[in-house]
């Protein structure tokens, strides 16, 4: 079977480690969803910058920098400090006037200085006046688009469709905050301006193979909110495209076309990348991500039919750790004996994948069978187990803003699962029955990068467990991820041991 290995072999290892760590810290305790979730923001927005900062102006420089005042062989480490006015304010108006700072100086170290040159500041007030942050050049548009867009509230459908005009503006400042922007909004924000979205844009963006990856996964993400039928044949041509740079998008378009096409766009996406015939693992981690995004969203395609694709991805074992963590996460209990087989493989290159992803499976399983494979498996390899159980807590998801369990649909299956077990049946067919979609609600429309989502504590699942989110826990593990992330890459910034 052909392999296809995108790291040299001393990093492979630090980065499966890496991308493990993630991938169960995040089914503990799931982090919200953006409107975009292939193209997180480069950077803060001018306006999260803005709204973090005391004062915001934007100033006219009167007066150059002070020259070096130094002394022939000897080396000036003075600050360069520039005169400024302020032109407009932004934020701060009665501090402003309060501190008398209309005119004050800064430290500017642009090689070439113009005396009138505008300049966007943010200010801290301190004890001995107000500190300025560096300035960022503004032209006569960036000037004009910082004060319109002070003009919006922030939930302001407006403003995305005041926003949405200056993605891709040959204006650098614009164009990078205009899509840090839209890749922060929450995704019921992009519903509703769905009939305002530039659709012919927007495809000949996506077409376009000189833009970026990440442009084109947010502007494929928006298709999904305004596209229809006519735009699947465009889509399959990328599914079925070899072209680099439209792969580098895959994940996002697998998504727009399964959120466009339904359940019935599945059989296409195992035909092209699931089958057995095919090993390519960034095309099936693609997959992996654009199922586990759809099972988030729960609407597009019912949670079943997206269980049923992500069980074909253990058909390739080298990528099947991805998809155990979802199927833990969304209580799919009927392939548990297909993953102890899949621990005992006697491929060492297999087995260092998945079997403490397999472990962590069954500890969450409620099935009593789970906790006697466990001890099993135990025998054969303790240390994998011990690993499972020291770096990966387990328990209840948290709930979904509505109130329904997020693993309600899945959880019918340990039944199922339970009943197989029992009877012996080995057929890894069986259904999962399909979380109620909520009414134009999903994961991303109350939630945010910039803001966790508020789960209903009040409520608890059928089992009678506390379905709360538990804040320190989560940043705890977060934080061992990233101490253990941090141990590793060190270890394999030293290079190989001889």
């Amino acid at each position: 079977m052909p392999t296809f290995n995108p790291f040299p072999y001393q990093f492979r290892s630090a980065v499966i480690a890496a991308m493990a760590i993630t991938g169960w810290a995040l089914w503990i305790s799931p982090l919200p969803a953006a409107a975009c979730p292939f193209c997180g923001a480069v950077k803060s927005t001018l306006t999260q910058e803005i709204k973090s900062s005391d004062v915001a102006v934007i100033a006219r420089m009167t007066a150059l920098p002070d020259a070096p005042d130094a002394k022939p062989g000897e080396l000036n480490i003075a600050t360069p400090m520039a005169q400024f006015e302020v032109v407009d304010i932004i934020k701060g108006k009665d501090t402003l006037e309060k501190t008398k700072s209309k005119q004050f100086s800064a430290p500017f170290f642009a090689d070439e200085p113009v005396v009138g040159a505008k300049f966007m500041f943010e200010g801290t007030v301190q004890p001995e006046g107000i500190i300025w942050s560096p300035p960022i050049a503004v032209t006569r548009r960036s000037h004009q688009y910082l004060l319109d867009l002070a003009r919006f509230r922030e939930d302001d459908p407006a403003r995305l469709i005041f926003l949405q005009d200056f993605l891709g503006d040959s204006e650098q400042l614009l164009s990078a905050d205009a899509y840090d922007e839209f890749a922060l909004a929450p995704y019921s924000a992009l519903k509703a301006i769905k009939s305002k979205m530039p659709h012919d844009k927007l495809v000949d963006r996506i077409r376009n193979l000189e833009e970026t990856a990440s442009k084109r996964r947010l502007y494929l993400t928006m298709l999904g909110v305004c596209g229809g039928e006519k735009d699947l044949p465009m889509l399959e041509e990328l599914l079925r495209s070899k072209e680099p740079k439209f792969k580098t998008g895959l994940d996002a378009t697998i998504a727009c076309y399964l959120v466009l096409k339904g359940a019935d766009g599945l059989s296409l996406i195992e035909k092209l990348f699931l089958e057995k015939d095919t090993d390519e693992y960034t095309d099936i981690f693609a997959v992996v991500m654009a199922l586990r995004t759809l099972g988030q969203e729960k609407g597009a395609v019912p949670l079943d039919k997206i269980v049923a694709s992500m069980r074909k991805v253990l058909d390739h074992p080298k990528v099947a750790d991805q998809a155990i963590t979802d199927l833990a996460r969304w209580e799919d209990w009927t392939v548990m004996d297909r993953l102890v087989e899949m621990f005992k493989s006697n491929d060492p290159e297999v087995v260092s994948w998945v079997r403490v992803p397999v472990i962590t499976y069954l500890r969450a399983c409620p099935l009593p069978k789970a906790k006697e494979y466990v001890e099993e498996l135990r025998k054969i390899d303790p240390k994998a187990v011990k690993q499972s159980e020291t770096l990966y807590a387990v328990g209840p998801e948290p709930q979904d803003p509505t109130g329904a369990p997020p693993a309600a649909a899945t959880r019918a299956t340990a039944k199922q699962a339970e009943k197989k077990t029992e009877s012996g049946d080995g057929s890894r067919e069986t259904g999962v029955k399909e979380i109620p979609a909520p009414t134009e609600k999903s994961a991303n429309d109350t939630n945010s990068r910039t803001a966790p989502a508020k789960s209903d504590t009040s409520q608890a699942d059928s089992r009678g467990e506390d379905t709360s989110p538990q804040p320190t826990s989560r940043w705890l593990i977060y934080g061992i991820a990233a101490i253990v992330g941090a141990l590793v890459i060190s270890a394999v910034a030293r290079g190989q041991r001889s």
